[in-house]
């Protein structure tokens, strides 16, 4: 069900795959990062993390909390590289952006005009901010500092303060232990009703 194309590949197959759902567990950040948006003195959300460390499945399921999807829903269509729905915008991969509009990105996210949720690892996040310095009106060293202290919280949270009017929570998955979700996982995909029709396969034994 899953591709080499890009590194988001397994992810993306998930968004629309029906059976995903046989082992889909919802991540309890998806409620916290969820409720940060939608409430009227939330912030933005950075989510970042290593590959692999299931961003972007996170985001997929705060997009179908926003569509008033159950959790583990299949999507008619992959996500797209920016979505908008009820006033948030989800951007799925911040790697993916076109940089010459980082310019207006920035002044979406002052505006505050709308929710943002950026999905982004730690390169990323520090290019778009440093190559922004002028308009944040800070130097690219103040603004690498502030980003590696926010990623670097032991609970996995932090605060980001770009300028007065750029705030961000932050939520480093690398920081977090998944132990439990994993197991979890793990449990669904050994159920015994999965494996039930592999008796009468050519190849059982």
């Amino acid at each position: 069900r899953s591709g080499g194309g890009n590194e988001n590949a397994l992810a993306e197959s998930q968004a629309c795959a029906e059976d995903f759902s046989l082992i889909q567990v919802s991540h309890p950040l998806a409620n916290i990062i969820y409720d940060e948006l939608v409430s009227p003195r939330g912030h933005h959300v950075i989510l970042t993390g290593h590959a692999g460390d299931g961003k972007t499945t996170i985001a997929l399921e705060i997009l179908k909390r926003l569509r008033g999807l159950p959790s583990d829903a299949p999507l008619s269509s992959p996500m797209l590289d920016r979505e908008e729905c009820n006033g948030v915008t989800i951007i799925k991969d911040l790697s993916e952006r076109n940089r010459q509009q980082d310019h207006e990105l920035i002044k979406e996210l002052k505006g505050r005009s709308r929710r943002f949720l950026l999905v982004s690892n730690t390169g990323t996040l520090l290019d778009l901010v440093k190559s922004q310095h002028a308009n944040i009106r800070k130097s690219q060293v103040e603004l690498e500092d502030a980003v590696l202290n926010a990623i670097d919280s032991q609970d996995g949270q932090g605060e980001l303060a770009l300028a007065d009017d750029l705030h961000f929570l932050v939520f480093n998955l690398a920081q977090l232990d998944n132990l439990d979700i994993a197991q979890s996982i793990f449990a669904k995909m050994l159920a015994k009703e999965r494996w039930q029709c592999c008796g009468s396969c050519v190849n059982a034994e």
